[in-house]
């Protein structure tokens, strides 16, 4: 399969063209032992998942990042691309995406076979951007999405271009603001202690809130005489 050639067989002549080979595709042929364009018959599901599974080897907070950037763009995909379908599969390959809550968690459906990624070419990566700052995604938000969604699908043409006169979100708090936040605590109870203890080990330790919302008395180590924190931060890094 190469670039830029239109795909002919029975059920998408006619309405895809191929303009970027995926990462994705590539690698589903692989582990499913069968051609590329038999591979693009299976469901893209399994497109999702396998991607999925190679964020989660880094930390569960990149894999749910990564899952919210992809569904988004599978979503937008449907709605900028699926009506070229042919009538017979608008019922059953669309939506590409939709999300339902369970126990308060929102979960994830996909429909239709991983050939949907034929639709995708640089206008769709490009009006996805954009889609996202009309709805309010932040910067720095979108920096963490479009990655998501290139290593999706494997293209290395595209580059995310942010407007150099918005800065990122966020600030370092003054020393003023640290020990402010420090005295609204009341470490004479027990409970005042606890949070005072969370948010020194936030404020010093520079962990995110999920790193320390999983800590245990597992993390602490003595090694002659000194006491340690020992976690795995971003990139499953051990830290100490």
């Amino acid at each position: 399969m190469s670039d830029n050639v239109c795909y002919q067989d029975e059920e998408f002549s006619g309405w895809s063209e191929l303009t970027t080979k995926t990462l994705a595709l590539s690698n589903l042929a692989d582990f499913s032992a069968v051609s590329e364009e038999v591979a693009l018959q299976r469901p893209l599901e399994e497109v999702v998942k396998a991607t999925l599974e190679g964020a989660a080897s880094r930390s569960r907070h990149t894999a749910r990042a990564y899952q919210t950037a992809i569904s988004l763009f599978l979503q937008y995909l449907d709605k900028s691309k699926g009506k070229i379908l042919p009538q017979e599969y608008q019922e059953e390959w669309r939506p590409f995406a939709s999300s339902f809550e369970l126990a308060r968690e929102r979960l994830w459906r996909y429909k239709g076979p991983a050939a949907i990624l034929r639709l995708v070419d640089g206008s769709v990566l490009s009006g996805f951007k954009a889609s996202r700052e009309r709805v309010g995604d932040s910067v720095n938000t979108i920096a963490q999405r479009i990655p998501a969604v290139r290593s999706f699908l494997g293209i290395s043409i595209y580059r995310l271009k942010l407007k150099r006169d918005i800065k990122p979100v966020g600030r370092r708090l003054s020393p003023d603001e640290v020990r402010q936040l420090r005295a609204a605590v009341d470490s004479t109870t027990i409970k005042g202690k606890r949070d005072l203890a969370i948010i020194d080990t936030m404020l010093f330790l520079g962990l995110r809130r999920e790193e320390l919302s999983v800590i245990s008395l597992s993390n602490f180590k003595l090694d002659h005489g000194a006491s340690w924190l020992l976690l795995k931060g971003k990139g499953n890094k051990s830290r100490r």
